[in-house]
Order: structure tokens, then sequence, then C-alpha cells
């Protein structure tokens, strides 16, 4: 859930052309020298530079200007994104006015600069996650002004887990008829409830926030959000989708939160891969518009979204690197329901699933690969899954605490890891299979709700799994497959990989069959991911080419070319004086997906085999989607025009006017 707040007053509370033109009530309260209002107004255009060059000049000849400390908080905040700064600026302004004026001025003096410092402070708190002084401020803030911001403290309560006078504070402020208190109130009441745990009541709740936004054209991007959310919670997948929808109909670059990141998260479990990269790029699109400031509150969840798609459509090299620069550069939390704990935890599971599928990549390479150059590319697969074990032992540490891992576990919940349910399974491998079931015992014991039980089956399947149960695994993956929702389309792919390779290993060859082909239409990456090996047999047509192929397939640690139990699936090898062809056939010999490579003039059928053989690793276990290397192209947020432009104007604006 993301916070619903006015985003500074610098952000246009008192919009003025000039100090000569602001209107007499705008300025009221907030005398001051020239140099001061000048540096005031230059901060509410977003003139940052000349703002804190004019503040600057005010402290170095006045250090106790309350003026000068007040724009370069407002300055360190939204120019800089550094909070530290800002709120130490800030509690200065505030120290050295109330030395002369107290703590609640008077009307004759300039208390203005007192009410503004005291509403950004608070502000500045909350982003930095200090729940606890951010109330102390809006405490002294209520002591000396009205109306009362008592909407403001649901948010902070929230964070502290005071949710009995969260909803109190809440319904004081929606009492209050005051509009914006009553926006605020709903909106964060929504996270408040969904925080406290109870489903439908949060549904209610955020469903509830919504009935002013809905009577108007924009606005409320943050609301809609927030309630596609708790929709989710509730297994609601249509009202999900419909909601984000609106909400990236309404986004606006000032406000909190990227609904297209979430609604790229969406799309990407319903396996809705071209809409997913749709809403990313337009996602990107939206994080070039905003404020550079506001990256810090978005920016590490986006590449996880970015990470999570390159990796299931096989971009994992690209995967990593978004995933790692999640971990390095982690999103402030104050702004968002969640903690970091949460967030940290999702980070460190993505990144370590990441890092294994693509050592896995980099091993089915070095089969293929030349004798030196195999020797590197295992090597730096065995660099990838030393890297991978140490994000997993930070995972470890999160999923170390048994209510954390049992909130995990119930699909939806607050509390838990902020992952995906596809990407939940990852969690069973990483505190054992002994540890899952011991917390799924515990979590069916308190979850009752909707479809939970099906997401539990899946859990469990995998569990049993990895103990190697296969006759438990597979009954109990097939009871998950009957009853999860239609929209979990990459956990259906999952856990029909865990029953094939059960089915296999207990001998049913014709369900083996039957769940390899489900695995491989919804989640084809699924059995890299789960380091399986499709059971094969091989098809040649003699040539020298084909057969050198051959050897290679039996080589892969992607097939398992089957001995006396039958195989899932055939692989086809063709050559001829042009090039080569290996198919993947499926159960009634149609064509999955087939590698096709051209074959050099003097190249030998050792070369050719290699070429094809990788080929074939490539798109075999790849996403069956017309995907071009454009669609790819800047999920990643590369710089583009939109920010250089930006940068320009920052560099135009600190060389100062053109001399003439």
């Amino acid at each position: 859930m993301t916070r619903a707040v006015v985003l500074g007053v610098c952000l246009g509370l008192l919009a003025v052309v000039g100090v000569a033109r602001a209107s007499e009530s705008k300025l009221k309260g907030l005398d001051g020298s020239i140099e001061e209002l000048t540096a005031w107004l230059a901060s509410e255009e977003g003139k940052w530079v000349r703002a804190r060059e004019l503040a600057e000049k005010v402290l170095a000849e006045h250090p106790d200007s309350w003026a000068g400390h007040y724009v370069l908080g407002v300055v360190m905040h939204y120019g800089e994104g550094d909070l530290a700064r800002s709120a130490y600026h800030l509690e200065q302004a505030l120290a050295v006015f109330e030395k002369k004026h107290g703590k609640a001025p008077g009307d004759d003096t300039p208390w203005r600069w007192h009410e503004l410092s005291l509403r950004e402070l608070a502000a500045t708190l909350g982003e930095m996650e200090r729940p606890g002084p951010e109330l102390a401020i809006l405490d002294r803030y209520d002591e000396a002004y009205q109306p009362k911001r008592m909407a403001q403290r649901v948010w902070p309560l929230m964070k502290l887990r005071r949710y009995k006078e969260a909803r109190e504070a809440a319904r004081l402020a929606i009492a209050s008829g005051n509009r914006e208190q009553m926006m605020i109130a709903r909106s964060d009441l929504c996270a408040a409830e969904c925080e406290a745990g109870d489903r439908e009541a949060a549904f209610r709740a955020c469903t509830a926030a919504l009935e002013y936004h809905q009577k108007q054209p924009d606005g409320g991007q943050v609301e809609f959000s927030n309630a596609s959310e708790s929709a989710l919670s509730v297994f609601r997948f249509d009202d999900t989708e419909r909601f984000l929808q609106e909400s990236t109909r309404r986004a606006s670059p000032e406000s909190w939160g990227n609904p297209y990141q979430h609604l790229a998260q969406l799309y990407l479990f319903e396996g809705r891969i071209p809409e997913a990269i749709a809403a990313l790029q337009a996602g990107q699109e939206l994080r070039l518009r905003r404020p550079a400031w506001l990256d810090q509150h978005g920016q590490a969840r986006l590449d996880q979204s970015v990470a999570s798609l390159l990796l299931v459509v096989g971009q994992t090299e690209r995967a990593a690197q978004m995933a790692e620069r999640a971990w390095a550069r982690p999103d402030r939390q104050g702004v968002h329901s969640g903690t970091e704990r949460q967030a940290r935890s999702a980070t460190a599971i993505l990144l370590t699933t990441v890092l294994r599928d693509l050592a896995r990549r980099h091993e089915e390479d070095a089969v293929t690969a030349g004798f030196w150059d195999g020797i590197k590319l295992r090597a730096r697969a065995w660099k990838e899954r030393y890297a991978a074990w140490q994000s997993e032992r930070r995972a470890a540490v999160f999923l170390a605490d048994p209510e954390f891992l049992v909130r995990t576990l119930r699909p939806y919940y607050v509390g838990g890891a902020d992952l995906p349910q596809w990407l939940v399974s990852e969690v069973v491998g990483m505190v054992g299979a002994g540890v899952t079931l011991r917390a799924l015992g515990e979590a069916r014991a308190v979850e009752k709700f909707g479809a939970s039980p099906s997401y539990f089956d899946a859990f469990e399947a995998e569990a049993e799994f990895r103990q190697g149960h296969w006759a438990r695994a597979l009954e109990v993956a097939e009871q998950a497959l009957g009853r999860l929702p239609h929209a979990e389309v990459l956990l259906q792919g999952r856990v029909a990989a865990i029953a094939a390779e059960a089915a296999w290993q207990a001998g049913d060859g014709t369900r083996a069959v039957q769940h390899f082909a489900t695995a491989l239409t919804k989640d084809p990456d699924v059995l890299r991911r789960l380091d399986l090996r499709l059971p094969v047999g091989i098809e040649s047509d003699g040539s020298p080419l084909a057969e050198a192929a051959r050897s290679l397939v039996e080589r892969s640690p992607r097939f398992r070319v089957s001995g006396g139990r039958g195989a899932t699936h055939l692989v086809s090898l063709r050559a001829d004086a042009g090039g080569a062809q290996a198919c993947l056939l499926g159960p009634q010999h149609e064509v999955t997906q087939c590698a096709t490579v051209r074959l050099m003039q003097g190249s030998g059928p050792k070369e050719g085999s290699r070429q094809l053989v990788a080929e074939l690793h490539h798109v075999a276990f790849a996403y069956k989607a017309d995907l071009s290397q454009a669609d790819l192209t800047s999920l990643d947020g590369s710089p583009t025009a939109a920010r250089a432009d930006r940068q320009v104007n920052s560099l135009l604006e600190q060389l100062g006017p053109a001399e003439h």
C-alpha cells in the first residue's frame, strides 16, 4: 500500500509568479527580507540550485534565519533527495523560530514559517520511516494550529502497528467534514486495515476510499492502486486489473507509486507477457517524467518487476543486472505500508533465483563450447552459484523468523516477503522442506480464506518433492492444479513441472507426459529454475552433424535421454549442406520448438553441432511469444531524452543567464 499525502508545500501550496505579485493572503505570516522571500519563491518554483544559493547566502549573513533553514530543508528534500539534511535544517528552522516566538506563535508574528516547517518536517520524517518522531511533530502542530491534522496520524500509527488508534484518528478526520482530511484519512485507513490483516475489512475500506475519486475525472492514482492490492488479497483478479487500469489512467508524475509496475506484475503471473512488457515500458516512461527524488521511493520495486519479466522471457543476464541494482539501491519504505524486511527479503529471493538460473544457462552453454571456452563458462557458473548462495543466506536471515515465514506462505497476505506467488515457491528450497511443511501447518490453521488452500497445496507439493516423496508430491501437486485460480499461470507451470518430474520418478510415464507438456506451455523456463531435465528420445537422420549433436544432447544438463522408462518428448535432428535443424516434438509428435542454424562454408560437423544444440537450449525452454528485441529495449530505464533534457536545464540554471 502507498501513502496518500500532499507532496510538500514546495510542490504548489503557495504557487505564485513573483513576490511582488503574490496576494496578501498568501504572504500573510510569511514576513521576511527580500532575500529570504526570493529564496522561498525559488523553492516554490522548483529552482533548486537558485534556491540553495540564495538560502546559503542568507544563512551566511544571518545564521539565525529560520527562513534560510526552511528553504534549505525543502531544497535538500525535493531538490537533492537528502532527507537527513532536510530534517536537520527544518529542525533548525523550528528551533530558532521558537526561541524567539514560542511554540504557539500569534498572528502578529511571521507564524507561517513555523507552520510550514512543522508540515514539512512531518512529511520528511514520514518518508524516513520515523513514525514516532513524525507523531511528535504532528502533536506540536495541533497545539499551535487549526484544523488539527488528524488524518496525517493514521499512517504513522499504522507503521507503529497501533491499528485501533489509527482507526480512531481516521474516524475523527472523516467526521471533521474537511475534504482534504477526509480523503487522506480514507486512503490511509485502507492501508491500515490491510496491514491489520483482515482481508475483507481491508477491501471494504479501500473501495470506500474510491468514493470521492470515482466522481472526478482525474486524481486518485494512489487510491485506485491501493484498492487493487486489497482486491488481490481477496482473490478478485478482475477487480485488481480494473482498479490498476484506472490507476494508470490517472497516473501523475508527482504522485507516490507506479501503478504500471503493479499492472506488469499482474500480467506477468497471468502469463500475459506482451502486456507485461507494455506496462513496464509505460512504467519507465512515467518514472522518467517524475522528479528525481521520487526514485528513492519506487525504483527498486520497478527494477524487481523488470528483472522478474526478463527472467521469465529468458533475458537472464539483464535480469541479473536489474536484480543486483535493486539490491544495491533499495527503496525507502516510509511511503509504503510494508517494511524494509519485506522488501529486502523479496529482493534477495529474486536475486538468488536469477543468479542460479544464469549459472545453469552457462553450464548448458559450456556443453556446446570449445574446451577452453567451456572451462571459462563453468568457472563463471561457479561464481554465479556462489553469489546466489550468498544472496540465499541473506534471504534466510529474514525467513528464519517463523512468523515472517508463515506470513510469506499465506497468499497475498501482509507482513511477509513482498513477492508474487510464483516466486514464493523458491522459499521452499531456501528454508528446507521440513521447515516449510511445519510453517504450512501453521498457515493452514490460521488461513482459510478463499483460494488460500490451493496455494498451500502448491507449496506442500514442492516440499514433498524436495524430500523425494514422489507419490505424495504428485498427489498434492495434482490437487493444487485442480484448485489454483486460473489467473496463476506461472505458478501452475511450476506445479505442473513438479508433478511431471514426480510422476516420471514414480514410473508413471502417462502422467509425466501430460504434466511436462503443461509446464512447457505455461512457463518453459521453470524447468531450468527447478534444475530439471526433460526426458527425451532422439531421432537423427544419421548425418555426421546430427550424430555429433546427439552426443551433445546426451551430455546436456537440460535433457534426460530416456533409457527403459520412455520419453515424454522427442528431439529430432536433421542436417543438410546448407544448414541444420533440431526440433523438440511433443507427446503427439507435434512441433513444440525448432532451432535452425545456417552453416558457414567450410564448417565441420563438430562446429555445426555445437551451434545447433546451443540454439536448441535457447529455444526449447523459451517463452512462446513473438517478442522482438525492440519490445525489451529500455525496460531497464536507461536514460532517455526526457531525463537528459532535465539534466541540461539543471546545467543551464547553474550557469545562470547568458551575458550579452
